[in-house]
């Protein structure tokens, strides 16, 4: 059998023609020669060609659409649209792969471009802005060839965050666009040396020194959250800003100064050897105020307090909590409870010491005052006997100014002022004349200086002047105010007034008030004046304050009431009283009695004393 040469068909023996393709047959020997005259019936088209002709047509077909489809992805407007759609749906890695940029420090990833999609975020609006700039961009580059002209490159340098440029070709055939994008840089100040610098989180550097100031970059434009932080003993200082770092300068000016100050304590004293604390909200800086008397930075807007805690002659001490709210503070021990207290009792004990004193003729009804005031005392007594000027009267209360209350350390000494307004019902009146009690308030200075051989504060002077109070006064009121009156006066020799039960009942709580101060206060002398020295209640009494001091007892009087006064003849009471105390023993713990007490009160020299104790039961 016989094939054709040209389709593979098999042929028959004589065959002039492939009855499938319609090729002349080589093979019939017998063949005559074949006529192209148009006789012979077209040939058809082999299987194979069919093929590769359908493969060459599916080909070019698949070519021109790829063709079409990689034009279409990548020309500009489909590059604005990807573009455009990237930014509303804050899509950070298409984003990157689109933006370029000729500064060869920025590199864009994913990352970093975190703030250029949070400024859209919160701008929205402007998304159309920069599209349609992109837009008309892309009209100009068709107007122009593909080329931005130069005075279009410097416009768009200059205005535009986002330059759309053509460079160079994709797949060999197509255009390639970028959106080419210009960085910009941050210019970071602040003013305290070890400030940490932030951007986004993320810690870019430190101040080395005061007013710092250096330049950190590139950054895509965008929204960024710079910070400045100062970790101190005093505080953590913290400044933020929120910046847009879309400005057609290539350079951002952030200024991160913290909004702290120096603060410089004026504490009136000047003690090389005194160690001194400074407490900021509570806690100890280490900073010794006698050395370096200013420390910082801290905030003044008051939302911050200091506080200073020394060991003094008198004990420890820790001032009561002081706002900073400027950069001078003054601040000194008498701002403490404790030792504003021991003040005020000093005080207030003095002020009645000194009219039994000054109506008895006698100073030394006065405890705790120096030598110098002493004789100051003396000569007032004496000038008002000379005068013969006479005295009725009572005390009422004093306000003590606690803002105005000072303790200094001066040549040597400790010394306190305490400003106060006193209010009394008193007369001073000449022979003859009937006095009248009328309401007086008398503004006084006390000053005291602390005896660090005795421990104790002593009364060095009283000025007696006008005085400009603050508002922060604590008031001490005498429950049953005592009436004081002259009894070396000649004119009532024969006609002095009869003490009443009132009188002798207010000098009884007077009496009980300062023998608990004294054995508060571990000093005996302030119970003394109100007792009779030749009665049997002083040794008594003085024997047991001194046991109660060794066992480092301390008492609070919680209720005391005068229930009954008896006289007993002209001069001698007999007086009967309820007491509730709370007791606080050495190792710390705590009692509460009750008792019933009678004393022997006595008339002497126009002056009550505290004779004796008749009785006293515990109440149960």
């Amino acid at each position: 059998m016989m094939f054709c040469r040209e389709c593979g068909e098999s042929l028959e023996k004589g065959m002039k023609f492939c009855k499938e393709c319609r090729t002349v047959s080589q093979n019939n020997e017998t063949a005559e020669p074949v006529q192209t005259n148009g006789s012979v019936p077209p040939a058809k088209m082999s299987k194979k060609k069919k093929m590769i002709f359908a493969a060459a047509g599916a080909a070019a077909v698949l070519l021109f659409g790829g063709y079409k489809y990689g034009e279409s992805v990548t020309n500009k407007d489909h590059m604005i649209e990807r573009f455009e759609t990237a930014l509303v749906k804050n899509d950070e890695k298409e984003l990157a792969s689109l933006l370029t940029s000729n500064d060869p420090n920025l590199n864009i990833q994913q990352d970093n471009v975190k703030g250029f999609v949070s400024y859209f975020k919160e701008n929205p609006d402007e998304i159309s802005s920069l599209v349609a700039s992109l837009k008309n961009q892309a009209a100009n580059l068709d107007h122009n060839n593909g080329k931005v002209l130069d005075a279009l490159a410097n416009q768009t340098e200059q205005d535009e965050i986002i330059t759309l440029k053509q460079d160079g070709k994709t797949a060999f055939f197509f255009d390639k666009y970028t959106f080419d994008i210009e960085p910009v840089y941050l210019e970071v100040s602040t003013n305290y040396k070890d400030t940490e610098l932030y951007v986004n989180g993320e810690k870019i550097g430190m101040a080395n020194h005061a007013d710092f100031e250096k330049t950190y970059g590139p950054y895509l434009p965008g929204a960024y959250n710079i910070e400045a932080k100062l970790k101190t003993d005093f505080i953590d200082l913290v400044k933020k800003e929120e910046v847009s770092l879309f400005n057609s300068d290539d350079k951002e000016e952030v200024n991160l100064y913290l909004e702290g100050e120096d603060v410089t304590v004026d504490m009136g004293i000047e003690l090389a050897d005194l160690k001194p604390k400074l407490l900021i909200n509570g806690k100890d800086v280490g900073i010794n105020l006698i050395k370096n008397p200013t420390f910082g930075p801290v905030l003044t807007d008051g939302s911050m307090d200091m506080q200073v805690e020394a060991t003094l002659p008198w004990g420890k001490v820790k001032t009561k909590k002081t706002p900073i709210d400027d950069s001078s503070v003054t601040l000194n021990f008498a701002s403490n409870k404790e030792t504003e207290q021991m003040l005020i009792d000093r005080i207030v004990s003095y002020t009645k010491e000194r009219l039994s004193a000054y109506t008895a003729g006698d100073v030394s009804k006065v405890a705790n005052i120096t030598t110098k005031h002493k004789s100051e005392l003396q000569r007032e007594i004496s000038d008002a006997k000379q005068a013969e000027i006479y005295y009725k009267g009572q005390y009422e209360r004093t306000g003590f100014d606690l803002d105005q209350m000072a303790i200094e350390y001066i040549d040597g000494k400790w010394m306190a002022i305490v400003p106060t307004v006193q209010t009394y019902k008193h007369d001073f009146y000449s022979q003859g004349e009937v006095p009248e009690l009328e309401e007086a308030e008398e503004d006084a200075i006390y000053r005291l200086i602390y005896d660090e051989s005795e421990k104790k504060w002593l009364i060095n002077n009283v000025e007696y002047s006008a005085v400009f109070l603050s508002d922060n006064i604590k008031e001490v009121k005498e429950s049953k105010p005592k009436i004081y009156q002259t009894s070396w006066a000649k004119a009532l020799a024969n006609a002095e007034e009869e003490v009443d039960a009132d009188e002798v009942s207010s000098f009884v709580t007077d009496y009980m008030y300062a023998t608990i101060q004294s054995i508060n206060e571990r000093d005996f002398s302030l119970a003394a004046p109100y007792i009779d020295p030749n009665g049997p209640k002083y040794k008594e009494q003085k024997e047991y304050t001194a046991h109660l001091i060794e066992k480092n007892i301390t008492e609070e009087l919680l209720q005391f009431e005068v229930q009954n006064v008896a006289k007993l003849s002209d001069s001698v009471y007999e007086v009967s009283t309820y007491e509730e105390y709370k007791i606080v023993y050495g190792d710390g713990s705590e009692k509460y009695k009750n008792f019933n007490t009678v004393h022997k009160v006595k008339e002497i020299d126009g002056e009550l004393a505290v004779n004796q104790l008749i009785s006293t039961k515990e109440v149960k």
